[in-house]
Order: structure tokens, then C-alpha cells, then sequence
């Protein structure tokens, strides 16, 4: 089986990628973020970093409900998945589908780390989560009753957003405990960041394609790699879909947080910023620049 893994933080641009590449007739696409069928079996671990072991028998079991989940079948030799909580967990993936490929798509922390914090706070949207709740198997009971007390929390909690949203890294529960929501988002980013740049540099070259954000929503030769890359031979629906889809006038909200909040933002995110090539914004809170 031809696996794909779009690996990114969350609001780097993954649901975007991943779209676009499934665009081709030949791909089957697992359609939402399924952290519940990486997780059957390790409902009661802390955190959405699973330790790199496997049975057989769950290996199997997360590649059948995959494929269901993606109706993978006939006329389909792609098979596509992104949940951002797999950032985390690079190591169980291999165990899963060692020859699977990944599309690492980064973007600038900042713009990251503001959407994230947006979307922290806002309001459930039930036709999303009720049309995604139907995907559940009756198997993966207690991650549903997890997910639902979790987006319940936004209603009984004086706090308007759930209780956790996006990938749970070690000890976000100790974070949300002791440091400002907004610096849980910018540890949250750093966290999936490192750890997944760590494990897959660990991998073959050939089974792992770095990608930045800013350039791929730009740059059409961009796409054309990817979907080589994915061993898509006919890539003319994908840049169609890419052209038709693409928004390049997206406003990073960066500029809006106050400046309080932007500088313990950088104090966390700074030195992966450094290390993906972004200018270091230490120096300078306002007027930072993107890469060119």
C-alpha cells in the first residue's frame, strides 16, 4: 500500500496539502484528524505521543479502519492521512506502515501560534462535530467519551474553548495548569516542530519531503513536486484543484496580539524559528519579516 503522511503542526496548512493531494483519482483521503484510531488501545495515555511499540493485531487494526475511513478500494493506490497529532508520534507510524512517506509542511510559528489561539477559544461548531462524531467505531467508545466531554467543556466551563484542542504533547496538562493559554499554543507548536523534525531526519531521505507554507502557496512548481513525490504520475487535477483553491491573501493576526503576548510567544518559539530559516525575531517585536 502507498501511504502518505502530511505531517504538520495544526493551522500549518495540512487540511489545505492534503486536499490538494487528494485530488488525484487515484488517491483515497481519510477525510478528518482521526487521533482516535492512533490512539485504540492507549485511551489512558497522557499524551498524544505513543510510545514507538505495536502489536500485530493493532497495527492491523488501525490500517483496516484507515482504509475504511478513506474507502480505500478500487481504482485507489494512494492512500493519504494528516492528523496533526501524528507530529508526535512519528516512531508508532513507522510501526504501522514502515514504508509509508511524509510531507512535513511548516510555516512561521508566529502565524501558527496566533490561529492556534484563536481557535482555542472559539465555539464548537456541532454540525462539524457531529458529522465527524458518526466516524467513530463502536470499539473507540472511550477516546469518543474523551472527545465529547472535552468539546463539552466549552459550554460548562467559564472558559470558552475546550479544555485541550490540537495535538496533546507531554505535559501540556502541567502547561495548562501554569502558564497563559497563549504560551500553551506557542509550546504546542514547538513541541510538534521538534519532535517531528527529530524523527524524521532519522528516516531514509528518499521517504521524506520537506515543505514550507509560505512557499507552497506560491510557488506551482512546489505542488508539481509534491504530487512526484507522492507518486502521482498525472498531477493535472491536483494543480487544478491547487489553482481553484489556493488563497494567498491570508493576513497573519500576529501583529494583533498584544505586545506582551508576543514577546513570551518568541521567548518559547524563537529557536525553532532560528532553526527553519526564519529571521530571529528576538530583537524585534514589531515589522518582523517573512522569509523571502
Amino acid at each position: 500500500m502507498n501511504v502518505v503522511f502530511v505531517i504538520g503542526a495544526a493551522r500549518s496548512g495540512t487540511k489545505f496539502l492534503r486536499d490538494v493531494i487528494g485530488a488525484s483519482p487515484y488517491a483515497a483521503v481519510v477525510p478528518y484528524d482521526v487521533n482516535y484510531v492512533w490512539r485504540g488501545g492507549n485511551e489512558g495515555f497522557p499524551d498524544d505521543a505513543l510510545p514507538a511499540a505495536a502489536s500485530a493485531q493493532v497495527r492491523q487494526r488501525i490500517a483496516a479502519e484507515l482504509c475504511r475511513q478513506a474507502k480505500y478500494g478500487a481504482g485507489k493506490s494512494l492512500l493519504i492521512e494528516k492528523t496533526v497529532s501524528n507530529c508526535l508520534r512519528i516512531p508508532f507510524l513507522e510501526q504501522v506502515f514502515p514504508e509509508a512517506k511524509y510531507i512535513h509542511l511548516l510555516r512561521d510559528g508566529r502565524d501558527v501560534v496566533e490561529s492556534a489561539y484563536r481557535m482555542w477559544r472559539e465555539k464548537p461548531d456541532w454540525t462539524y462535530l457531529l458529522r465527524k462524531a458518526r466516524t467513530f467505531p463502536l470499539a473507540d467508545y472511550r477516546y469518543a467519551a474523551w472527545y465529547l466531554a472535552n468539546v463539552a467543556s466549552r459550554v460548562f466551563r467559564r472558559r470558552s474553548g475546550v479544555r485541550i484542542w490540537g495535538p496533546r504533547y507531554p505535559g501540556i496538562d502541567a502547561d495548562l495548569a501554569a502558564r497563559p493559554l497563549i504560551e500553551v499554543c506557542a509550546r504546542q507548536w514547538a513541541v510538534c516542530v521538534e519532535s517531528a523534525r527529530r524523527d524524521l531526519v532519522a528516516l531514509p531521505p528518499e521517504r521524506v519531503l520537506t515543505v514550507g507554507y509560505e512557499m507552497l502557496v506560491r510557488d506551482l512548481d512546489v505542488v508539481g513536486r509534491i504530487a512526484s513525490f507522492a507518486g502521482i504520475h498525472d498531477a493535472a487535477p491536483v494543480l487544478a484543484t491547487y489553482r481553484n483553491t489556493v488563497r494567498r491573501d491570508i493576513r497573519s493576526g500576529w501583529e494583533l496580539l498584544p505586545e506582551s503576548e508576543r514577546r513570551a510567544v518568541l521567548e518559547i518559539i524563537s529557536p525553532q524559528l532560528s532553526a527553519l530559516g526564519y529571521p530571529n525575531p528576538r530583537d524585534s517585536i514589531s515589522g518582523l519579516q517573512r522569509p523571502a
